[in-house]
């Protein structure tokens, strides 16, 4: 599945809720679970509880996300791969970053600079 954010369309993911949100792996969206529009800055919220599992590519370049939960949401040894204006991760989360199947075998990158700011 791709959920696209459009028009400052915004995404809260509670912990308590069972969540299973992956990319197709074939066609042009290929890898691609979260899309949000240039110009949203509504934060997005992915909150993990033990029965959520959340792969592919988070993609919402003006937004704030918030990342957090304890428990492994790719746990399917998938990836997962955030890409927002802000990401801030707490709790006992993972993730895992080899991408290849779920991109379609693809690279795919968002950015050439990558700040960490604690």
């Amino acid at each position: 599945v791709t959920i696209f954010l459009m028009e400052g369309a915004q995404l809260y993911i509670n912990a308590n809720e069972k969540v299973d949100l992956s990319p197709s792996t074939s066609g042009p969206y290929a890898g691609i679970t979260i899309f949000e529009d240039h110009g949203n800055t509504s934060a997005l919220t992915l909150n993990g509880g033990a029965n959520s599992t959340i792969s592919g590519f988070v993609y919402a370049p003006d937004a704030p996300i918030s990342y957090a939960g304890n428990s492994d949401m790719s746990s399917q040894g998938d990836c997962l791969r955030l890409v927002g204006k802000t990401v801030l991760m707490t709790g006992n989360s993972s993730v895992r970053t080899d991408c290849t199947a779920m991109l379609g075998n693809r690279e795919m990158y968002a950015s050439r600079r990558i700040t960490l700011a604690k």
